[in-house]
């Protein structure tokens, strides 16, 4: 049966009865958190918004302003994480999933007096 939730612990307190240090970031590790049946619930506003409970707030530190990254799983199961900040690791890895870059192509100089007289004639209306 799960824990009733009481006010006066935070709701981390409440969920693992443990004395733990609550730190600012990282989230923690979905695996190393209690899975509860229903940890918590909420209602979807007639705006599209939506209240993310307390429970949760606490346990991921969410704070006003934060964002969250909805993801649709091939599954069909909707998650939500917080948005967490890149580090150089992610922008290599984000940079060796593009692949190399084509290098420009050269141009000759009559393609380049070509292509500025045709900026002239479109800006002034003359070659």
């Amino acid at each position: 049966m799960a824990p009733k939730l009481n006010p006066s612990k935070t709701a981390r307190q409440a969920l693992d009865p443990s004395p733990t240090v609550i730190r600012k970031r990282p989230v923690p590790n979905p695996a190393q958190v209690r899975v509860r049946e229903v940890m918590a619930q909420s209602i979807l506003t007639s705006k599209g918004q939506v209240t993310i409970p307390l429970a949760i707030r606490s346990l991921y530190q969410l704070d006003a302003g934060d964002s969250l990254v909805w993801r649709l799983e091939a599954d069909g199961r909707l998650m939500v994480e917080p948005r967490r900040n890149l580090d150089l690791a992610d922008v290599r890895a984000a940079i060796a999933a593009a692949g190399a870059p084509t290098p420009p192509r050269a141009f000759t100089n009559e393609e380049m007096d070509e292509a500025i007289g045709q900026a002239l004639e479109a800006k002034f209306g003359r070659h």
